[in-house]
């Protein structure tokens, strides 16, 4: 009966401190928060900011996602490769052979094509 108490003690201790530390960093996050602007109502006011950059970045978004279907439209896979920059592997013929060698490595394993 007293050994399971030894084993729970320890773990209880841990997740005890665990959650601890958790309250303390979310504590301090919520310290770095702006504080609520109010009109003369009484009323919060609700910062704009944060709307504008979230449409920024839809719309950033929206447009990587054309651009990159208009490439690949065009191009096929390899222009959209190269665009983005992650042709460096033509470049480089002992790294491309690393690569191959990995991939020879892989494609021999029965169960991973299974897998996959």
């Amino acid at each position: 009966e007293t050994v399971p108490l030894k084993i729970i003690e320890p773990r209880r201790n841990t997740i005890r401190g665990m959650l601890r530390s958790a309250e303390k960093g979310r504590n301090s996050q919520l310290q770095k928060l702006p504080p609520e602007r109010f009109d003369e109502n009484g009323k919060a006011v609700k910062d704009t900011s944060d709307a504008s950059s979230g449409k920024t970045a839809l719309t950033y978004t929206a447009f990587a996602i054309a651009a990159g279907a208009v490439i690949l439209r065009i191009g096929g896979r390899a222009a959209l490769i190269s665009a983005v920059g992650l042709d460096f592997a033509k470049e480089n013929p002992e790294l491309q052979e690393q690569l191959n060698q990995v991939l020879d490595f892989a494609s021999s394993m029965g169960f991973l094509q299974e897998a996959l």
